[in-house]
């Protein structure tokens, strides 16, 4: 059976929450602080007219009242998450002709993790100041990023020789030179403290291994979603520490 489309889930549990007390409790404040949110009693009703077509200057409007109040409690970074949501799931559809065993997303499902992991990180990184179009600065942003992360996999991949098979299938001394040097960088990374040992270990053992990301985050307790953000954040970091680890190696 196909897995449930992440999108639809996150609808699903939007209409289920969006209009309980506590969301209602939860807008009333924002109300308080940002009159242009005054009379709307819930976050789904914000997210309501949000997407309503006709007035785009209003929309932006709520959506950076309510970006000011991320951090305080989950509603506002999620009522502005779902706000976007259809422009999400467009750039993530986008971005479906980079999965597959050249791109670096082997399935669809993990696209769509790493498209709303990287949009909840906009929302965080403009809370502070909000853009005047929020919308397209967290779609349009998210989108660069996914395509950054493509072209990343596609440089690393011309310069490297692609892994055949899982590391698993090989017996020690016998990985593929491509396994040895993200070992190698990895455990280089965590020595010079750029990663912690559990973001290394997620990278390894997904890239090389072969594990889903719901499996090892099953292993140490966590949530398939915590999972993929430690492991987008840690080559991230990688990524950008590239030139400090071949000086330290």
């Amino acid at each position: 059976m196909e897995e449930p489309n992440l999108f639809r889930l996150l609808g699903n549990e939007w209409r289920a929450v969006a209009g309980s007390a506590e969301a209602e409790a939860a807008c009333a404040g924002w109300a308080r602080s940002s009159p242009v949110l005054s009379g709307l009693a819930s976050p789904a009703a914000v997210v309501s007219l949000c997407q309503q077509r006709g007035d785009p200057a209003r929309s932006a409007a709520l959506l950076r009242a309510v970006l000011k109040q991320v951090g305080g409690g989950p509603w506002p970074a999620r009522t502005v998450l779902q706000s976007v949501l259809p422009g999400v799931a467009s750039v993530a559809r986008r971005a479906r002709k980079f999965v597959g065993p050249q791109g670096p997303w082997q399935r669809v499902d993990e696209l769509d993790q790493d498209a709303v992991t990287t949009a909840y990180q906009r929302i965080e990184d403009l809370a502070a100041d909000p853009p005047p179009w929020p919308a397209m600065a967290i779609v349009d942003g998210t989108w660069q990023r996914l395509r950054d992360m493509a072209n990343a996999e596609g440089r690393r991949q011309s310069r490297q020789t692609p892994l055949s098979g899982q590391a698993a299938a090989h017996s020690p001394g016998e990985l593929p030179a491509v396994a040895e040097e993200l070992a190698s960088a990895l455990a280089e990374a965590v020595k010079l403290g750029i990663v912690d040992h559990t973001d290394g270990w997620l990278v390894y053992a997904s890239r090389v291994e072969g594990w889903h990301m719901e499996q090892l985050a099953s292993r140490v307790g966590r949530s398939g979603s915590w999972a993929w953000r430690r492991r987008v954040r840690a080559e991230q970091l990688l990524e950008g520490a590239g030139t400090a680890l071949a000086v330290a190696g």
